[in-house]
This record gives structure tokens, sequence and C-alpha cells, in this order.
């Protein structure tokens, strides 16, 4: 059985890595204005049975 090690990566990395975010995304997300003041970024996903 052989085990792939993988070097620490950062939470950028990781994040396009699996395409969760685009890097303009992340840097709007990372800029020192948002980072100063926080503006919610989230997407909002709604279950439509529960409609």
């Amino acid at each position: 059985m052989s085990v792939k090690l993988r070097l620490p990566q950062s939470v950028r990395e990781v994040v396009l890595e699996r395409g969760l975010l685009t890097e303009a995304e992340l840097d709007d997300i990372f800029s020192v204005q948002n980072l100063m003041h926080p503006a919610y970024k989230a997407k909002r996903y709604t279950d439509e049975s529960e409609q």
C-alpha cells in the first residue's frame, strides 16, 4: 500500500484546486478592504422541496 504525502497547502490553493471559487472571487474575499470591513459573500442555496 502506498501513501501519497502532500505538503501543507494554503486555503487559497485548496479552494482553487477543488474549483470552489474563482481566483477573482478569492482576490475579492482576501482583499485588504474586505478583511477590514467584511461583507457577506456566500451564495445562498435553498432546497426546493421545502417551499
